[in-house]
């Protein structure tokens, strides 16, 4: 059983972080739907696709906000204590500043295990399943292929317009087919509408227009008028997918099929990411330690909690800052020797120093 002072700790924290994810993963989600506006639209895709598609993204979202959201947290509990004369008061008890650290630290730490589990399994599972989702929507909806008032070219020949657009049905189109092998066709029509045949391919039904098609053996044009029309549509590619670094397995990562030459062009790349995944989850540990170092550290000034706070969450922040600044370096160097290196020691540095100087206050 916990001491009450810890438990009471623990709980504040753990109240003013999930408030804090709450609030980040709203303005998450107006920011996805933005992102996600032109399929969801273009598509007519139901609400339930797109809360899919943002819960798809939300595990890596929570990898990036997950150790400043607690980072805050942690500070703003504390730095409520303090102007509370809480930590005074427990100072004066006999707690040193580590003893009073303790229950962030266990806050951190149980965050460092969630993240843990969300790096090697959950986000690379989510980062895969979020673009095969994305895909399977641009193939299996065919409409996609027109878009009002713009020429399209779904395939190399193949060129698509439609003067205007309600929902399904599409009025003044253009379908301009000059693929290699063929004889080079133009079918203008007054309206159609795409739909899913049987077999998962797609057909355009075109209603009063005409066909026109140039042979080029017997250079000939021919012209043909219809009431109603069906022609097919390309196929949309439905091949298997190469899977980036972020959306692959740890083991996939660290040994990955040897006739794949792209993969072993990007081996750099695979063995930073494998890195990445096993820094991130110690973040929050050193973010937090690095934050009450700062704000329990040295003397204690009347009414210095809320300056010591705000310097506290500017050089979280920054610390962050610079881990993703390293990472990204890496990334555009495509995965050099010296980037793994790197990323633990802006990883570890923050901590390790906070962590003594939290110690020389004991």
């Amino acid at each position: 059983m916990l001491p009450v002072f810890d438990r009471y700790i623990l709980a504040q924290v753990a109240q003013a972080t999930a408030f804090a994810l709450a609030a980040l993963a709203g303005v998450m989600a107006l920011v996805q739907s933005l992102r996600f506006l032109d399929l969801i639209v273009e598509a007519g895709a139901s609400a339930g696709v797109f809360w899919g598609l943002v819960a798809l993204a939300l595990p890596r979202f929570l990898e990036a906000m997950g150790p400043l959201a607690l980072t805050f947290a942690v500070l703003f509990v504390y730095a409520r204590m303090a102007g509370d004369k809480e930590l005074i008061a427990a100072r004066s008890a006999g707690a040193s500043p580590l003893r009073v650290a303790a229950p962030a630290v266990m806050a951190a730490a149980c965050l460092c295990v969630v993240l843990l589990a969300m790096t090697l399994e959950v986000t690379p599972w989510s980062m895969a399943h979020l673009q095969s989702a994305q895909r399977a929507l641009k193939t299996q909806m065919p409409a996609l292929l027109f878009r009002e008032g713009v020429f399209t070219m779904p395939t190399p020949g193949l060129t698509l317009y439609a003067r205007a657009r309600e929902g399904a049905e599409m009025r003044g189109l253009l379908l301009h087919d000059a693929r290699k092998g063929k004889s080079v066709s133009t079918v203008l029509a007054r309206r159609g509408v795409v739909r899913t045949r049987p077999d998962g391919g797609a057909e355009m039904m075109v209603e009063n227009g005409t066909r026109q098609e140039y042979d080029h053996a017997t250079e000939t044009l021919h012209r043909l008028d219809f009431a109603r029309y069906t022609m097919a549509l390309p196929a949309q590619d439905t091949g298997e997918r190469w899977l980036e670094a972020a959306e692959r397995s740890a083991h996939t990562l660290l040994w990955p099929d040897p006739q794949d030459t792209k993969a072993a062009a990007q081996r750099g790349i695979f063995i930073l990411e494998v890195h990445r995944r096993l820094a991130l989850p110690l973040l929050p540990a050193s973010l937090v330690l690095m934050a009450l170092a700062i704000l329990m550290g040295g003397e204690t000034v009347r009414g210095g909690a809320g300056l010591r706070s705000v310097v506290a969450g500017a050089a979280t922040a920054s610390t962050q800052a610079v881990f993703l600044v390293v990472l990204t370096a890496a990334e555009s160097a495509g995965g050099p020797p010296w980037g793994p290196l790197a990323l633990w020691t802006a990883t570890l540095t923050p901590g390790l120093a906070a962590l003594w100087i939290l110690k020389r206050e004991d």
